[in-house]
């Protein structure tokens, strides 16, 4: 990909359907949260579907997310049973603020715009695509997917072409966007996803997105993992995966410490939920499907959309990455050769 550009702000206010400037528009919400006046609205660049806005008020400060013009009430709602579910089983997420009447989804009002939002104290901490994360801050986020995937409770989630769960068919449909190299990168790897047996996958409560622009951590050591668009009751070990591929492994590591941090992860895992044998064996073709997921719906993106920024060539450019270090491996030289064994770890 070339030619790529900045996420602007108006790329922002395409997502959703205000009737009034967003400042003007914040100033009347604000009133609907007794959270005082503005003082500084800054649209935040972060998340690939809704509006994220941190508001700075004389009370406090705040992050409002607008909810993308075509999602649901259903799927709004979701998000929302998410970061309240979570609190309570002890995930660090986004502590919710509710309006005047006690409620944490919000309806925009018709002179405001159409569409729902809700508002959140804002967390003060970079990503780790700010700084880069420590083994210890590794370890600390597998810890809380591994206790994620031990709750429950009720979802319903939005499909999303990113996730690997659709790569089969989403590469059917939409591989004719891809070149010729990489139609050749991904094939091996979505012809063995074709092959795996899903129902030998143990379901549990995921998030599927947790990659390093989805958790923050504070100069005071603490940490906050964010959006919640595609929580379900899925396969944990995609999950797991998906954090694998996007959170834990990086261009700026070897290959011995891509594979020791592949391990390290497997090892603080199981201290929450064991994989099966099955899961085990084929945890490293699900990374290369997450990989794979990110080249097509980014290139999908690019040419179908015209999606041209920065956002999306780093999701393309990691994907890439991720298919050419990892995917013409032989297995006794990669990650696939971990087995349930007492030299393992």
């Amino acid at each position: 990909m070339s030619g790529s550009r900045k996420l602007l702000v108006s790329d922002l206010m395409e997502r959703v359907d205000l009737h009034l400037g967003l400042s003007e528009a914040i100033d009347k919400l604000l009133q609907d949260y007794n959270l005082g006046n503005s003082t500084s609205v800054d649209p935040l660049f972060v998340g690939h579907e809704e509006l994220n806005v941190r508001v700075d008020t004389n009370n406090g400060k705040y992050a409002l997310k607008f909810f993308n013009k075509r999602k649901s009430r259903e799927i709004a709602q979701n998000t929302i049973d998410a970061l309240v579910n979570l609190h309570r089983g002890g995930i660090p997420v986004p502590q919710l603020v509710s309006d005047k009447s006690g409620n944490f989804l919000y309806t925009l009002p018709s002179q405001i715009g159409s569409g729902f939002l809700c508002v959140t104290k804002f967390f003060n901490g970079k990503t780790f695509n700010e700084t880069a994360p420590t083994d210890n801050d590794i370890v600390q986020l597998t810890s809380y997917l591994g206790q994620m995937h031990g709750l429950k409770f009720g979802t319903h989630a939005e499909y999303d072409f990113w996730l690997s769960i659709y790569l089969v068919d989403e590469f059917r449909d939409k591989q004719y966007v891809l070149s010729p190299e990489d139609r050749a990168l991904l094939s091996p790897v979505v012809a063995r996803q074709a092959q795996l047996d899903f129902t030998k996958f143990s379901t549990a409560l995921v998030h599927y997105d947790l990659h390093r622009d989805n958790a923050q951590k504070s100069n005071d050591g603490k940490y906050c993992i964010f959006d919640f668009a595609t929580v379900d009751n899925g396969y944990g070990v995609i999950d797991l995966a998906t954090f694998i591929g996007l959170f834990c492994l990086g261009p700026n590591n070897n290959l011995d410490k891509n594979r020791a941090l592949y391990k390290t992860v497997i090892k603080t895992y199981e201290r929450y939920r064991k994989l099966s044998a099955y899961e085990r064996d084929h945890l490293f073709d699900l990374v290369l499907g997450i990989y794979a997921s990110n080249v097509l719906a980014s290139t999908y993106l690019r040419v179908a959309e015209g999606n041209d920024t920065y956002e999306n060539l780093k999701w393309y450019n990691l994907g890439k990455w991720g298919l050419t270090t990892f995917g013409q491996l032989p297995k006794n030289q990669g990650f696939n050769i971990l087995r349930r064994s007492k030299n393992d770890f």
